[in-house]
């Protein structure tokens, strides 16, 4: 449900990005999405019948997911490579494996949630792979620039999102004011 929302933020932030590949379980829907990519963002975008399929060349790779089990090997993530990693949000579920997760410089929105809920980090520290002092930085220190994101053009990074509410508030502030400014939109009695 949230793929389309992802591919069309990371082209908006990314506008050099001209390929995209999309692997999911549902193929119908897949098809559908990667002809709307096409149309709509202006981007040669197709479907893979294998994960691996979007692994290969890519500078940003974003999972949107509900397993509960790494969905690919993460011994084939090229060096240089961003993750978003926004699915699987529980502690005992991930998407991500350990081998990624360890050689990844890691990203959260929040270290205090991302340690409650993010099965994609509590599952390597409980193993050993990991400290949770592997996340380098929060969203709001990355964007206050207090602390410093990729370091070099080779290292893998990873954005492991739980999803919070300030997070939707300020999506939802951004969009109004922006409204606003484009004397856009309609007020609404609720």
């Amino acid at each position: 449900g949230m793929a389309y929302q992802q591919v069309n933020g990371v082209v908006s932030a990314l506008p050099s990005i001209k390929k995209v590949r999309i692997f999911s379980l549902e193929a119908a829907k897949s098809k559908a999405m990667a002809k709307e990519c096409s149309r709509s963002l202006g981007v040669d975008a197709r479907v893979v019948e294998r994960v691996e399929g979007c692994l290969r060349g890519s500078d940003v790779l974003v999972t949107a997911t509900t397993a509960k089990t790494p969905v690919f090997d993460g011994s084939l993530v090229e060096e240089g490579t961003h993750v978003i990693a926004m699915g699987s949000y529980r502690p005992e579920a991930r998407e991500l494996d350990s081998e990624l997760v360890s050689r990844a410089s890691i990203f959260v929105d929040s270290r205090e949630a991302a340690l409650e809920e993010a099965g994609d980090l509590l599952i390597p520290i409980r193993e050993g792979r990991i400290t949770k002092e592997a996340i380098k930085a929060e969203l709001s220190e990355l964007v206050g620039a207090k602390r410093r994101g990729r370091r070099s053009s080779s290292e893998v990074t990873l954005f492991k999102c739980v999803g919070l509410a300030f997070e939707d508030n300020a999506a939802g502030w951004l969009a109004y004011r922006r409204a606003l400014k484009r004397g856009i939109g309609r007020w609404s009695k609720l």
